[in-house]
């Protein structure tokens, strides 16, 4: 491999990152003692002491190539801020093993979830530009988005599966479930392009790069990582009948774009304004407190190798 530094959150796949590790250090043992030897392996799992380690590397390490990120949606969300914080999204290609609850970027890259076959691809890939989606607020917050960007019952969605100990198969189908029991729509208005597109109480806003949430959701068929655009998505208040016993398994299955009162359409700039009392923004699988902010397509902004 390329010269290569890692990033492993052994906490992730309630622990299942931690195995993967030791199996990737079998398979790629002279490469990784050599990223060992010069300081570029990183294996946390508190962000925070994570997101540390990684600028302090991407900024002393300026021969490293390729950032081989072990862990879910998250690790990978991090590892993206970090890359781009550090202006080295042409430098640095990302890899992913999968190895998190949700690994929803996996599935849309088209990269291995069974760890085998995704130790044996790291030695193949090829690179390939991606698009990213930069959130900026109006408390002047800047974060990215490599995946997707939600607003509305998904924040209330990752704050429920981010609150178990141990994330099973059954993890989101069932915060989900609940989630949908207890969620009440509030007013937020949205507009794309310098256009309105929607005012009114909001039950769900996702914004992809990236075709899958929730752990297989294909809630954004049609979306393409490095076409330029963001595929939106917008739900209104629906029957809590009809949201579980016919669009969640729609949603599963990306069936659900012509069903009525949604909205789909494509955009480069996102403008959102959220009432009061909003759950969380949903960034990858990350929360971040919900207010007014622009949504932004930064193309080919993120060097992926896989």
């Amino acid at each position: 491999m390329e010269r290569t530094a890692f990033f492993i959150n052994p906490a992730a796949g309630s622990g299942r990152a931690a195995q993967i590790w030791q199996a990737l250090k079998d398979r790629y043992g002279a490469e990784v003692t050599a990223a060992a030897d010069h300081g570029w392996v990183v294996e946390a799992a508190d962000p925070r002491a994570a997101r540390s380690c990684l600028d302090r590397l991407l900024r002393d390490a300026s021969s490293v190539e390729r950032l081989v990120v072990v862990g879910g949606d998250g690790s990978v969300h991090l590892a993206v801020n970090g890359v781009l914080d550090a202006d080295a999204g042409q430098r640095v290609a990302l890899s992913l093993v999968p190895a998190g609850t949700g690994s929803d970027l996996a599935r849309t890259l088209g990269v291995p979830r069974r760890p085998k076959a995704a130790l044996e691809a790291l030695g193949k890939s090829s690179r390939r530009q991606l698009d990213a989606l930069e959130l900026s607020t109006a408390e002047g917050r800047r974060v990215v988005a490599i995946n997707v960007l939600s607003l509305g019952i998904s924040g209330l969605v990752d704050l429920r599966v981010n609150a178990q100990r141990r994330r099973g198969t059954l993890a989101f189908l069932t915060a989900s479930v609940v989630s949908v029991l207890q969620y009440r729509a509030q007013p937020c208005r949205i507009e794309v392009d310098g256009q309105l597109l929607y005012d009114g109480p909001l039950y769900l806003l996702a914004v992809g790069n990236g075709r899958y949430f929730g752990k297989g959701m294909k809630g954004l068929p049609k979306a393409v990582v490095d076409d330029g655009r963001a595929d939106v998505l917008i739900v209104p208040p629906k029957p809590r009948v009809e949201l579980l016993g016919l669009r969640l398994p729609q949603l599963y299955l990306g069936k659900h774009l012509g069903a009525k009162g949604l909205i789909y359409t494509q955009a480069h700039t996102i403008r959102v304004v959220p009432s009061k009392g909003f759950p969380p923004f949903d960034l990858d699988g990350e929360t971040y407190a919900a207010s007014e902010g622009v949504v932004k397509v930064l193309g080919g902004a993120v060097t992926w190798a896989g």
